[in-house]
């Protein structure tokens, strides 16, 4: 008996130390996440603007946000967001995930990845304790009580705990405008990630090279990293495609850096490749092992955008209006979010990749080596970049890299007009991968994959 006790304490140990079990988020909430990310992806970006999102952190904060919806409120942001399990369900299984993710961040090797959920309460307002233990225990959320009618001092608290969640990377992540009187309830969703390259980049051999803008005659000089590494690759006539892996533990998902490439002499947005042509799955799936030359820019993006008009556009009604349903929060049917706003930091460099996201939501009262030549991929004009989870196939941030910009570039506050969704101009739009399109690079002479 005392050496099963010592047996069952030096697994509770173990346990402790390395970390909970790795989870997979299942299929169906993965793909959920991801097709929405894109949709909102698409609305926003903008060729030439490099908008970069982080659609787990804005998942994150609407799942916050459906656990507690009721009825058509509930019905709406299933549909829009793609959800096909119960409330419940999708508490436990996101939590389980979210844990998986941050378990064993306080080690040394592996990435680490921080998640800081929270929802701020106005003093005094009473919230179903079934809502409240859910945030806490599904979402890993901190519960803290606020005077929203001092607004300047919210407004401080609040962004002094995003920025300490995110080392400072997102500062003054809210203004006097967005926060008010009649506000009850903010939840917010911060997300840090620090990982290095499992190969690394030398800085040796880092120069600066020329770079191609979206739409630009003139091609600029900006900093790019050189290297020739063992990768998963792929490569079709239009694309070229390679992921770079990032250090993790056993007890981590597998994350990596994907680069999507359209080939040269083509005005298609690099995004519309994977929206509209092969899904991120396809790509992934029929990546092989490749010794690659890679040629890539090192970046640094801030971009801060207010979201609700882009969700309303894309069919989320419900949750904006008088007729909003939130009573599995409250018990009344008393509250709806007036505000949702999202902003992501994404860095790249030779040692690897730094990101971090903060999102909002406001409610107010009513591989084997072989010898052959190469491959080159020489990201000299505008691509797509995704941090994911190669585990569970889940975005963490999406981006479109289209020009450089100085080594820190900031934009307080972003408003960029979405189109429309992607249903709405399906039967005008063209897709650019369809045969004889003029800007198909396979009929460009040359072979555009050799790089320059």
């Amino acid at each position: 008996m005392y050496i099963m006790r010592i047996l069952l304490c030096f697994a509770l140990f173990l346990t402790s130390f390395m970390g909970a079990v790795l989870k997979k988020l299942p299929r169906d909430i993965a793909k959920a996440t991801n097709d929405f990310g894109f949709e909102l992806f698409y609305m926003l970006n903008q060729p030439g603007k490099n908008v970069v999102l982080s659609p787990f952190s804005i998942n994150s904060s609407l799942y916050m946000s459906y656990v507690g919806a009721g009825r058509d409120t509930m019905t709406n942001l299933r549909k829009v967001l793609g959800i096909t399990t119960s409330q419940a369900t999708l508490s436990r299984t996101f939590g389980e995930y979210l844990t998986s993710l941050t378990s064993a961040s306080h080690l040394t090797d592996g990435y680490n990845l921080y998640l800081n959920n929270g929802m701020w309460i106005q003093s005094g307002f009473t919230l179903l304790n079934n809502y409240k233990t859910t945030i806490q225990d599904s979402f890993g959320g901190y519960v803290d009580e606020v005077n929203f009618k001092k607004t300047s001092q919210v407004i401080y608290k609040i962004n002094n705990e995003i920025s300490k969640s995110t080392s400072g990377r997102i500062t003054n992540f809210l203004t006097q405008n967005d926060i008010d009187s009649g506000m009850r309830i903010l939840l917010t969703s911060v997300y840090l990630f620090k990982g290095e390259w499992k190969y690394p980049f030398s800085t040796a051999n880092s120069r600066q090279a020329l770079f191609h803008p979206y739409d630009k005659n003139k091609p600029v000089m900006t900093r790019t990293m050189f290297g020739e590494f063992m990768l998963p690759y792929y490569e079709d006539k239009f694309i070229q495609a390679i992921a770079l892996p990032i250090k993790s533990r056993s007890t981590q998902p597998d994350m990596d850096l994907m680069v999507i490439l359209p080939k040269k002499n083509t005005s298609t947005p690099p995004f519309n490749y994977l929206y509209n042509g092969k899904s991120l799955d396809q790509i992934a799936l029929a990546m092989k092992s490749e010794r690659v030359k890679v040629a890539l820019p090192r970046f640094t993006f801030t971009i801060r955008i207010p979201l609700l008009g882009s969700l309303e556009l894309l069919g989320m009604d419900k949750p904006f209006s008088p007729e909003a349903d939130f009573s599995k929060i409250t018990g009344k049917k008393n509250l709806f979010i007036s505000e949702f706003l999202t902003e992501a930091f994404f860095s790249v460099n030779e040692a690897g990749v730094l990101a971090a996201a903060g999102s909002a939501a406001g409610f107010n009262i009513k591989s084997t080596y072989v010898h052959k030549k190469p491959k080159t991929f020489t990201a000299d004009h505008p691509f797509l970049y995704l941090l994911r989870d190669s585990y569970s196939q889940v975005v963490h941030f999406v981006g479109e890299y289209d020009s450089p910009t100085p080594e820190r570039f900031e934009t307080p506050r972003v408003t960029l007009q979405p189109q429309a969704p992607r249903e709405q101009q399906r039967q005008d739009a063209e897709n650019p991968l369809e045969e004889g399109d003029v800007n198909d690079p396979s009929q460009v002479e040359g072979n555009p994959s050799e790089g320059t």
